[in-house]
């Protein structure tokens, strides 16, 4: 389970704020970053693992984002749009993925913009550095790099404290406040009138309603009526908005549809969703709402966002060599932290016996009685089997009472693991 935010701003973002410099370093000079990479940095940077308590999973993939931008701040990107989406969709290919969700992510649908569909948000909003540009949802920042890096001010804002304070740190000198995004024009100071907006809202949460259907809208509706006139939005929503509806009417009231694409439905695998997105632009003012243009890759979005208009001269993407151009220095891993101690490199990994072992295990008649419930949750634990050579599982875990009403199998299957594994018992029961 994730530690509170409250806990997070105090004790633990700057840890994470420390690791995202040391990644988004590793990323400029390898190109990729696996995942073993990843959880060791965070071991160093906390003094500790996930298994003591000190960082989570999602903690993790929350500091990927802040490197990703941190490194798209100063990357080398080709300049041709075509050649930018494919190097920005290889670069996230070589990142992990990301496979845990917690309840606070779910809770305010903090589900981050991929490196390559923030990119052609940009393009399509067409965001150049003449403008002032509102990114109400913030998070992590993927949205705002590509805006940033057309030379554009921004106004950002982001209601998680541990999120907002990264945020400040990959945008240094860039105020960020912390507003509910669905009030954020009746918070914002008056004179700050943005002539673009970048937004990825929460899609159907809402804080103090929950679940909310019509949050997306509520969100949108906030942003538009603070956008400038003859001011561009370029929105991220699913799939399922109905523009005929009278919802997206409202929501929607003087601004026209221009564009309006439906990515593909994997877009958004790398960062733990399979939600179908879309990417809508609206611009103040009357006029004639864009058909619908499905997309079956990125590249065919592209094409769209090209066809639609011509790309403008201040692209989100300077002219410059190449996405992976290494640096000519090396920098330590946590490198630039005087108080800090230098760190060794992650411990070389000795050559393991490959031979494959059956794997014992006692399957019991009848399952295991289930713990005392603990609101919607029962302590978990494998029911039906023991497996003498797995260890006990480090941390406690939990399932649905929904889940756990289900009586598990009895197995027949019998798996095998390589000797060095089960030697050293590095899996767990439950894994």
């Amino acid at each position: 389970m994730r530690i509170s935010a409250a806990a997070l701003e105090l004790d633990f973002t700057e840890p994470s704020i420390t690791a995202a410099k040391a990644v988004a370093d590793t990323i400029a000079r390898n190109g990729s970053l696996q995942r073993d990479t990843l959880l060791w940095v965070m071991e160093q940077a906390y003094g500790g693992s996930s298994a003591d308590g000190r960082w989570s999973l999602r903690d993790a993939y929350d500091m990927l984002e802040i490197a990703e931008v941190m490194y798209l701040a100063k990357a080398d990107l080709p300049s041709t749009p075509g050649d930018c989406l494919a190097a920005l969709t290889e670069l996230v290919a070589g990142l992990p993925t990301h496979t845990v969700r917690s309840e606070e992510q779910i809770d305010l649908q903090q589900f981050s913009t991929p490196a390559p569909i923030a990119y052609l948000a940009a393009l399509a909003g067409r965001i150049a550095a003449t403008d002032l540009v509102l990114e109400p949802s913030a998070g992590t920042g993927l949205l705002a790099a590509f805006a940033h890096r057309a030379g554009a001010r921004l106004v950002l804002n982001e209601i998680d404290p541990a999120r907002a304070e990264m945020l400040a740190a990959a945008f240094p000198g860039v105020a960020v406040m912390r507003h509910d995004g669905e009030l954020i024009h009746d918070l914002l100071e008056p004179t700050i009138r943005p002539t673009a907006v970048l937004i990825n809202p929460p899609f159907s949460r809402s804080i103090g309603r929950h679940a909310d259907p019509l949050a997306a809208f509520r969100h949108l509706r906030a942003a538009l009526m603070r956008l400038g006139t003859g001011g561009r939005c370029a929105a991220i929503l699913p799939d399922r908005v109905d523009t005929s509806s009278r919802a997206w009417a409202k929501a929607t009231e003087g601004c026209t549809l221009t564009l309006h694409l439906e990515l593909p439905a994997n877009a958004y695998a790398k960062h733990g969703t399979s939600q179908t997105v879309k990417i809508m632009v609206l611009e103040k003012g009357t006029g004639t709402p864009a058909e619908l243009i499905r997309c079956a890759t990125l590249a065919d979005a592209l094409a769209a966002i090209a066809a639609k208009a011509a790309l403008p001269v201040s692209a989100p993407v300077p002219r410059t060599a190449s996405l992976l151009a290494r640096p000519s220095g090396r920098s330590s891993l946590l490198g630039g932290l005087a108080s800090k101690p230098r760190l060794s490199a992650p411990p070389a990994k000795a050559a393991r016996s490959q031979t494959a072992t059956p794997i014992d295990y006692t399957v019991f008649a009848e399952p295991l009685p289930t713990g005392e419930a603990v609101g919607v949750y029962l302590p978990y634990r494998p029911s039906r089997i023991a497996i003498g050579c797995a260890s006990a599982h480090p941390t406690a875990l939990v399932e649905s009472i929904a889940m756990g009403s289900i009586t598990a199998p009895r197995p027949t299957y019998v798996p095998t693991l390589p000797r060095a594994v089960v030697d050293a018992k590095t899996l767990s029961d439950a894994q």
